[in-house]
């Protein structure tokens, strides 16, 4: 991994996609996130610590979480519209991986625009910042976002049995990965 990947994180504040735009979080994007993140089926594998979300809890996570620390984009389909997802992208510098986590609103579900997410921070953290790794995953019922990794290229690498405690409910979660041995062997 390079020695300052916040550089290039600061420097990739807005990334083109074929049919979406990967950007920094607005002001103006707080309703739409609203929107995305008060839908129950949109938040069912999401590990959020209640149940309900408001719009104060919108303007509280563009504040606190999308503009606390570089790598954290906001989904649109052009520079000027709203919000229709998120993607961040998490450092481990100790071992020289990466983590992620993204969202979609569900009436852009479907539409591969995910896979676009996710391949162009997959292109960054690998070829610009030079990770070894990059490891996500998701519950076993969310098969569709396991779906999302495997296009991009990531391997189901076992799943963990009552990993995480959601909502009260013990959930299994399949974990996914890739290497940069993987990776460029695809490309």
């Amino acid at each position: 991994m390079i020695s300052n990947p916040n550089e290039i994180l600061y420097k990739n504040e807005t990334i083109i996609c074929k049919d979406i735009v990967l950007r920094k979080y607005r002001e103006s994007d707080i309703p739409a996130l609203y929107d995305f993140y008060s839908d129950p089926e949109t938040l069912r594998y999401l590990d959020w610590p209640k149940d309900e979300y408001t719009l104060q809890d919108a303007h509280e996570a563009i504040y606190n979480h999308f503009w606390s620390s570089p790598g954290k984009w906001a989904i649109s389909l052009t520079p000027e519209s709203d919000t229709i997802g998120s993607i961040d992208l998490g450092l481990d510098r100790t071992h020289d991986r990466a983590s992620f986590g993204y969202v979609l609103s569900r009436s852009h579900w479907g539409k591969g625009y995910m896979p676009q997410a996710l391949g162009a921070i997959m292109k960054l953290a690998f070829e610009e910042i030079r990770v070894n790794k990059m490891e996500s995953m998701c519950y076993v019922g969310n098969e569709k976002s396991g779906r999302v990794m495997e296009k991009c290229g990531m391997v189901h690498e076992g799943t963990k049995k009552e990993h995480r405690l959601i909502r009260g409910q013990y959930m299994d979660t399949m974990m996914y990965g890739i290497t940069s041995k993987m990776y460029y062997a695809s490309k």
